[in-house]
This record gives structure tokens, C-alpha cells and sequence, in this order.
């Protein structure tokens, strides 16, 4: 029995989705940039959107059928909807808001969702009313709020949204143990990679309303295969050039604005295009000389720019046509006097290219 099931049209306005994936992951992150289509799937699995065609299975359970005319109504679908909104009774205090949405559940309560309501610690803010709420503890009762209400599955709409980065911190390590001490499945929908990597099992990415790449989180983002998730993924740089041929020992040569690099193997023939793609934070700045180096790329550039990037600094480097993106540390910039101007080599092993399906 699967977790999750769909292949569903949705509409929303002008936007048109047509999702088609299945999951047994207890713990998966729908991933993608705004717009993509992430909140109206989730509306439609809760039963908040009615889908226009098509089928929502969750654990065995049938919630929505087009062909079959089933349209299981959303108080009786057990789903447990966390969405961005603060969606509190305003009258209630915590304690009266959990108890009540434990009153309309469908099922038996269970030890293991206990021990998921004490991992979010409400205990302390029962008497407080949603008002006297900070934007985390706010986050932490709605989550506690739709878990007591026994759910089959628990959906996940940007729960850091407005958020800032404390409380972020505070709750991301909680919400990673409620699949597992809850035994309830929870689906994360987020556009934060940090996000999917500390929370999920697997990832399913959404681009333009339809899921394009699904797997386990490291292997889909941070390795991407195709166009649709190295622009999510967040990829700096991309590298359009043709195959020159096979590399001793293995691998593809492949000319790029007149340097030759070694990239993984490329299913082309000699003359072909490729694009491929690489992670700044992958590009390494080296100083002097550069012999004994395990990385097989390395290309003579300058410094164009430094800038800030929040916990690291990006630089921008290049040589005639050449443009490549590198993110280092602050200790990195000051300790290889990395300023523009600078004449330093761009490295990167082969295995860090990624080759990406198409052209763009």
C-alpha cells in the first residue's frame, strides 16, 4: 500500500497542474520554485480544491476519483492541513484548539502521536490564546493542532513561511522526527534545499504544475539531470559546449569557449552539444601553482567581482568568453587575497559537471 498517489488535473485560475506521481516515502518534500503548482496539489489532496479530472489515493484510500465519481469530502478525508495562514480559533486558547480538533477525529489517538505532541512542546503555551502567540509557536500549535486530529497524512504547506531564521532553526529538527514518532506520513512543501536535505526521504520536484524528477533528496538536487531542477536546484553556472571525444581513463572531453574540459561520460557523438552544469560552490579558487591537484579542471581567470552572499561570498570570475560563478568562506577570500583584479585558476573535478537533458 502506497503512501501517496496521483495523477490528477487541478486548476487554479488561468494555472492549469497535472501532477502524476506516487510515493511510499513517511517523509517527502515537494520541492519547487513559487507558482509551480506545490499548494494547489496539496488543496486538492485536503479536498479544499476540487480537482477538474482524475485520482488521490492516500494509504489505500480512495479521496478522489473522476471516472468513479468519487469526491470524498475534506472533514472526513483525515488529512491533517498545516497551511501558511494562521488558521487558529482566535477564541480559543492552545489547549481548547488541540482538544477540539482531537474531538473531530475519525480514529483512535495513539502513544506515538503523544510523543510527537510532546516533541513540539505546547504543553507550556495551553492557557495562551492564538494573540500572545509568537510566528513559531504559532507554526508548532497548528502542527501539533492537526495531529491530534489523528490524520492519514499530514500536509505540509512552506511551514517556515514568515518565519525568521531563529525560529526556522527551532522547529526544522522537530519537524524531521514527527514522521517518525508520529507514524503519520508528512508531506513538506518548500522551495529551500536546506529544507528537503534535513526533512525528507524523498523528493518530488514541481515545475510549471507537473512533477519532473522524483528520488532520494541528495542524488535528485544535488546531482540534477535535467534542465527543470538544476534551475530549481539553484545551479550557477552552465556550460554550453560539444564533445571533442572520449578522455583517457574514462569520461568525455568537452570544448567549452575554447578551453577543453573533462566531464562525465556524454551519450553524443563528436561535434555534438552538450550542456552541463555546475554548483558554484563546487568551483574552487586556487592561488600559485596548481600541480598535485586531484581535480582535472583547471582554468586561469580573474576576479571580477566579490559579493556578499550571507554565509559566504560569491565571486565572479573570467577569462576572454569564459564567465563562472565560485562561492567561497570569508576565511577563504581573505586567506587567498581574492579581490578584483586578482589573477587566479577556476578547478573543478569532472564529476561535479552534471550533464543536462536538452538545450536551452
Amino acid at each position: 500500500m502506497g503512501v501517496i498517489s496521483a495523477s490528477v488535473r487541478l486548476r487554479r485560475g488561468d494555472f492549469a497542474a497535472d501532477v502524476r506521481f506516487e510515493s511510499d516515502a513517511r517523509a517527502l518534500a515537494i520541492f519547487g520554485a513559487s507558482g509551480a503548482g506545490k499548494t494547489t496539489f496539496l488543496d486538492g489532496v485536503a479536498g479544499v480544491r476540487r480537482p477538474e479530472e482524475g485520482r488521490i489515493e492516500v494509504r489505500g484510500s480512495t479521496l478522489f476519483d473522476s471516472d468513479a465519481r468519487i469526491d470524498v469530502p475534506p472533514r472526513r478525508r483525515r488529512v491533517g492541513y498545516v497551511r501558511q495562514a494562521a488558521d487558529l480559533f482566535p477564541a480559543m486558547t492552545v489547549g481548547e484548539n488541540i482538544a477540539f480538533a482531537s474531538s473531530c477525529r475519525t480514529g483512535g489517538g495513539s502513544g506515538e502521536t503523544a510523543d510527537a505532541l510532546a516533541v513540539l512542546g505546547v504543553a507550556p503555551l495551553r492557557e495562551r490564546r492564538p494573540r500572545e502567540l509568537s510566528g513559531g509557536e504559532m507554526r508548532r500549535v497548528q502542527i501539533a493542532r492537526a495531529l491530534a486530529s489523528s490524520p492519514e497524512i499530514l500536509l505540509l504547506d512552506e511551514p517556515f513561511a514568515n518565519l525568521d531564521a531563529a525560529a526556522r532553526r527551532e522547529i526544522l529538527p522537530l519537524l524531521a522526527r514527527i514522521p517518525r514518532l508520529s507514524g503519520v506520513p508528512t508531506v513538506l512543501v518548500t522551495h529551500d534545499v536546506e529544507e528537503v536535505f534535513a526533512f525528507a526521504d524523498e523528493v518530488v520536484v514541481f515545475e510549471g504544475g507537473r512533477a519532473v524528477a522524483q528520488g532520494e533528496p541528495l542524488a535528485t538536487l544535488s546531482r540534477p539531470g535535467s534542465w527543470a531542477v538544476a534551475r530549481i536546484a539553484g545551479v550557477e553556472n552552465f556550460l554550453r559546449g560539444r564533445v571533442r571525444g572520449a578522455a583517457a581513463g574514462g569520461g568525455t572531453l568537452v570544448e567549452w569557449e575554447g578551453a577543453v574540459l573533462r566531464a562525465p561520460e556524454v551519450q553524443g557523438a563528436e561535434g555534438a552539444e552538450v550542456t552541463l552544469a555546475l554548483f558554484a560552490e563546487d568551483v574552487l579558487i586556487a592561488r600559485g601553482p596548481i600541480e598535485g591537484l586531484s581535480a582535472r579542471n583547471a582554468l586561469p581567470m580573474r576576479v571580477d567581482s566579490v559579493d556578499d552572499a550571507g554565509d559566504s561570498v560569491l565571486v565572479m570570475l573570467s577569462s576572454g568568453p569564459r564567465r563562472l560563478q565560485s562561492r567561497v568562506t570569508r576565511d577563504a577570500l581573505s586567506a587567498l587575497r581574492i579581490v578584483p583584479g586578482a589573477e587566479v585558476a577556476a578547478v573543478f573535478k569532472s564529476a561535479s559537471l552534471r550533464v543536462l537533458e536538452g538545450l536551452k
